[in-house]
């Protein structure tokens, strides 16, 4: 897989191998690349492109960008619209349709009961599907660690699960891990097989598992 900055004239090699380590020393640059990464978010403007085997691949399908880290939140809404889906999709396969209806029903009836002794009138619309349901036990992904490298992992593997992005580009993640930290993520994202980007405006000491490329202050390929 390869990521081609067209704009500053060079590619990237990226694998699931290990982490690639972008460092763009010139501060204008860095800037501009990020700007560039957040509005190829909303749509693909080429000027940095992705592509596995020669072939150019959508970027906004495929490329999870990660600016912010504290707090780092891992329920976002795209992912938790994902997760909902899932969850109705289930409730009404083979296995779990008759109790849905019937639960459906039962909480159906409950509101007419609570709702027929009112002067007033009061009108129940009976729910298409369990929707509205689990938003009222406000179903999250449930993420016990402290860590925020373990937190990083676990975003990794439901943002892959659910929505099936390929590639992650962090900004200066190694600004909040300390080495140790960082290079035991890197560890574990190579394990399992998770592309990952470190785009880095300064540079720090090697880790193991990973790979670099450096854009001096002169935008010098190193």
């Amino acid at each position: 897989m390869m990521l081609t900055f067209s704009k500053q004239d060079f590619i990237v090699e990226l694998s699931e191998e290990w982490v690639c380590e972008l460092i763009i020393e010139n501060q204008r640059e860095f800037s501009n690349i990020i700007k560039t990464l957040v509005l190829q978010k909303e749509c693909d403007n080429e000027e940095i492109i992705l592509s596995h085997n020669y072939e150019i691949q959508k970027f906004n399908n495929n490329v999870e960008i990660i600016t912010s880290f504290i707090p780092f939140e891992i329920n976002k809404k795209e992912l938790l619209t994902k997760l909902y889906n899932q969850l109705k999709k289930i409730s009404v396969n083979e296995e779990w349709y008759e109790k849905t209806v019937r639960i459906l029903s039962n909480v159906e009836n409950y509101i007419y009961e609570i709702t027929e002794d009112f002067d007033e009138g009061i009108s129940v619309t009976s729910p298409a599907d369990i929707s509205g349901l689990l938003k009222v036990f406000d179903i999250e992904f449930d993420v016990d660690s402290q860590s925020l490298a373990e937190n990083l992992f676990d975003y990794a593997q439901i943002v892959r699960k659910y929505l099936a992005k390929s590639v992650f580009i962090s900004v200066n993640l190694r600004s909040y891990l300390m080495d140790d930290e960082c290079k035991m993520l890197y560890k574990t994202l190579t394990d399992h097989k998770i592309c990952w980007v470190c785009l880095e405006s300064c540079e720090r000491p090697k880790l193991d598992f990973s790979k670099r490329v450096i854009l001096d202050k002169d935008l010098c390929l190193i």
